[in-house]
This record gives C-alpha cells, sequence and structure tokens, in this order.
C-alpha cells in the first residue's frame, strides 16, 4: 500500500515529478521497462561528479571500507551486545553516534532518483589497480533524517521530521570510490525543499543563480563550498542535457548508529574509528509501481560495517597485539558473516534489494 504522505515536501516533491512520472508509466505500458536502469552521463556531468569529491580525495582519512549483510534481527542485536560487554571489559565502548529520544527511535527517509552510470577513465579519477569495472553506479537520493513513536510502525505519515530537515533535505550522490574496492563516496549538499522540488523541472534551469546563491551561504555547506558547487553544475548540467530526476524510490527505516574507537599503538598511539548501522523496519516504495515491495522480511535488519581503508585488511591471522580489542571485533565480524541470510545478497545495499524484489514481482 502506498504510505499516505503528510510531510508538505514530500507531498510537493512527488507532484511536482508526477509528469514525469506519466511518462514512465506510459512507456511502461508500451514495453518492458525498468525504472532502475542507469542512465548515461555527458562528458562534462562526469568531470563535475569527479570534481565533487575532489576535496574527499586529497587523503584517505575519511575513506573507508563498507561491507553488508542481513541477519534475524535478534541475532544480529545479541551479537551487538555481546560484543559491547565484550569491549566494555577493556574499557572500549560500542557508543551511539545519534542521540536518542526517550519512547521514540531514529528513521531515516531517503528518495532515491533515477540512477547514472559513471565512467571511471572518463572522470580522471585514479582508480586501483584491478578495480572490477570501468563504470560504476552513480546515485543520487535526497534524505530526511526523524523520529518514530516506539508504539507506531514505521511509515511515512507517523514521521516526526527533524527540525533540521523540515524545510530543508540533504541531497547526496553516492558512488564508488575507485581508489579502494568497496569504498564509497557520498558527498552531500544542504538544499531548501523549495529548490529540491524543482529537480526534473525547467525551473531548476531558470532559477539556477538564485538556487546556487542561497544553497552556498548556508552555514552547513561552509565547509564543503567547493564540492557543494560541483554538485550543483552537475544538477545543472544534467537538466540541460534532458537527463531524468524523477524519483526512482523512497526507502524509510529505523537506524541505530554505532561507533567504536580502537588505538594503534604500533603508529603511535594513532585512533581510528569502526563505524556501524543497524537498519530495521526497512520499507522500499517504488514509485513506477505505486506500492512498497518486500526487499526485506520485517524480522530482518541490515548491518553495516565501515572500516577505515588502512585496517580493512587486517583478519585474525594479523598480529593484532598492539590494538587492544581489535580481535574481539574482527570475531564479531566473523560472526556476522555466518549468520548472513543467504537468500539475500551479502555487501549489496536496499536499492540493490528492492530492484531485485521489483523484478520478481514485475515478471514477464
Amino acid at each position: 500500500m502506498k504510505p499516505i504522505i503528510r510531510n508538505s515536501f514530500v507531498a510537493a516533491l512527488l507532484l511536482s515529478w508526477s509528469l514525469q512520472a506519466t511518462a514512465a508509466e506510459l512507456c511502461k505500458n508500451v514495453f518492458y521497462w525498468d525504472p532502475f536502469l542507469k542512465q548515461a552521463m555527458t562528458h562534462d556531468m562526469t568531470l563535475m561528479a569527479a570534481k565533487s569529491v575532489e576535496s574527499l580525495r586529497s587523503s584517505t582519512t575519511s575513506a573507508r571500507i563498507e561491507n553488508k549483510w542481513t541477519l534475524e534481527r535478534p541475532k544480529i542485536e545479541g551479537l551487538i551486545k555481546s560484543l559491547s560487554v565484550q569491549l566494555n571489559v577493556k574499557n572500549i565502548q560500542v557508543k551511539a553516534r545519534d542521540a536518542v529520544t526517550e519512547g521514540y527511535r531514529n528513521v531515516t527517509h531517503t528518495v532515491y532518483l533515477e540512477k547514472f552510470e559513471l565512467n571511471l577513465k572518463e572522470s580522471g579519477m585514479p582508480v586501483a589497480e584491478g578495480f572490477p569495472s570501468e563504470t560504476v553506479s552513480f546515485k543520487t537520493r535526497i534524505r530526511k533524517y526523524g523520529i518514530i513513536r516506539n508504539d507506531a510502525e514505521v511509515k511515512t505519515e507517523n514521521v516526526q521530521f527533524a527540525e533540521f530537515t523540515k524545510d530543508f533535505s540533504f541531497v547526496e550522490f553516492k558512488f564508488s570510490d575507485p581508489r579502494f574496492i568497496g569504498a564509497v563516496f557520498k558527498p552531500r549538499v544542504y538544499m531548501s525543499d523549495k529548490y529540491v522540488q524543482l529537480f526534473g523541472t525547467p525551473e531548476f534551469i531558470k532559477r539556477y543563480d538564485e538556487i546556487v546563491a542561497e544553497t552556498l551561504a548556508l552555514k552547513e555547506n561552509a565547509a564543503t563550498k567547493e564540492s557543494a558547487t560541483a554538485m550543483l553544475e552537475f544538477l545543472r548540467l544534467g537538466h540541460a542535457s534532458n537527463s531524468s530526476f524523477a524519483p526512482l524510490a523512497t526507502n524509510l527505516y529505523e537506524r541505530i548508529s554505532y561507533a567504536v574507537d580502537f588505538v594503534d599503538r604500533g603508529r603511535d598511539n594513532t585512533k581510528f574509528q569502526i563505524q556501524m548501522t543497524l537498519d530495521k523496519s526497512i520499507a522500499f516504495f517504488v514509485n513506477s509501481m505505486n506500492k512498497t515491495v518486500e526487499a526485506y522480511r520485517p524480522e530482518d535488519s541490515v548491518v553495516e560495517i565501515k572500516t577505515p581503508v588502512e585496517y580493512a585488511g587486517y583478519n585474525l591471522e594479523s598480529n593484532l597485539t598492539k590494538i587492544t580489542g581489535y580481535r574481539l571485533f574482527l570475531q564479531f565480524v566473523e560472526k556476522v558473516k555466518k549468520y548472513h541470510q543467504t537468500d539475500y545478497m551479502a555487501g549489496v545495499g536496499k536499492m540493490g534489494h528492492g530492484h531485485r524484489q521489483y523484478l520478481q514481482d514485475t515478471e514477464h
């Protein structure tokens, strides 16, 4: 069933894209159409995509390898609790990264726009030897955060959006960091919803100068102006080349974020952080179908573990004597792998599983 949209931004966003959605539906009726297929980028768009992460490529400090597995909820929650107890004995904490409001749970609301394909050679970005593909998937997504009462279902109509994303959203790009297999780039720009609602319309280009001026003036973009400028230019170029910025899917889920800090005594007591997210009650709404698909069973949860590239190659055979507690963490990862539900794809996120379910539900 399609979620009831009470948030004014989400309703306006869908309304502004209605013509694109209608056209897509007409195409679908004529021949089989897969909205998850990727669009080609122009050469200039490719260069702007690369420029949006230029500052992130200046060092490997923020580069992390992402791994994803799907487990039964009680099992992964039990494993995380056990890890917390074991590390606590060594004075290492499994910390919550996000504040929790009593009686509520944190949720993330994401609108994915139709995807692109990014040619790595054309982008000019450095590529690791043995990187598995010459092209990568490029996602544009619009993200908001909020809370839902513990006794309420995870549905859009039940979300109380956070103040900072009531009238604004984070527009993000997500694509592989080809310097490292398994790493990703996630540049983001904070934008007013009144401008996000113009995506996919001629008004975006007409009001582009105004959009740039107001967006770059926001304090949330002060530290990333170069990246934000490139992202906005990418969007302009896309509109100028008649690329589609229609909504592909809307994803709503409960998220719990964790962080664990370790100290490497073998590297002058350097601190590094492992980040984990646990996503539950995942509702994946496919816009072209006008319905929510069961990409995940209600009793299953996705755990994502992000490891700095410098430590991603460590395993239980490595010499870990200089990093207190890290062996316990790696043992935890092995247990997560062991209990991964094999009918889900390891390393594949919610978009990939949503696409798979879409194909199953529209089998011809």
